[in-house]
């Protein structure tokens, strides 16, 4: 998954369905617990899992609710919206989310992740419209997992320029969406 491309098709998705800022702030919480709990396979390819949890302890504290039974309400307006699932887990445990991407042409397949004895469910790419297929774009400090996949280094190992990449990467999440929704933002 690609935490970039979701944050812009999702402020394009808020025009056409609007949402108020405490449920903007729960998808918000839910990508970054996502983002969170993505780990290297043992080839050492970051991956986001298809299903992860947020306790509802944490949830309320960062949201600000001081009753579970609000975080209820508030995650069944997103699963009415058609942004996340969830499924309780036994007893007092925290439940298992997961995002509906925006991303169309991610699926679920399944990764050996780095300190998983068990196989576990991750986004992939299986491809773009325009036919690339996933491959490394950024690698930062800030976000060492796939920021794109949109695009990939070409066989030789010379990364595009910046310029470049920038490029490419909006003409291919254009065509994603079917919009250009970069201009939606230099209005």
């Amino acid at each position: 998954m690609n935490y970039l491309t979701e944050l812009l098709a999702f402020y394009h998705w808020l025009s056409t369905h609007p949402m108020p800022g405490l449920l903007q702030a729960y998808w918000h919480l839910l990508m970054y617990f996502n983002n969170k709990s993505a780990l290297p396979d043992v080839s050492g390819v970051w991956h986001w899992p298809v299903a992860f949890k947020a306790p509802n302890s944490v949830v309320m504290a960062r949201l600000g609710l001081d009753d579970r039974r609000k975080v209820m309400r508030q995650r069944s307006k997103l699963i009415e919206a058609g942004r996340v699932t969830y499924e309780k887990d036994t007893g007092n445990r925290a439940g298992w989310y997961r995002m509906i991407p925006f991303d169309k042409s991610l699926a679920p397949g399944w990764a050996q992740l780095e300190k998983q004895k068990q196989p576990t469910q991750v986004w992939t790419q299986t491809s773009t419209q325009n036919g690339h297929t996933g491959g490394l774009f950024i690698n930062n400090a800030l976000n060492n997992k796939h920021a794109s996949l949109y695009n990939r280094i070409p066989d030789g190992g010379v990364a595009p320029s910046p310029e470049a990449a920038m490029e490419a990467m909006k003409r291919n999440v254009n065509s994603v969406f079917g919009t250009d929704i970069f201009k939606l933002y230099e209005e």
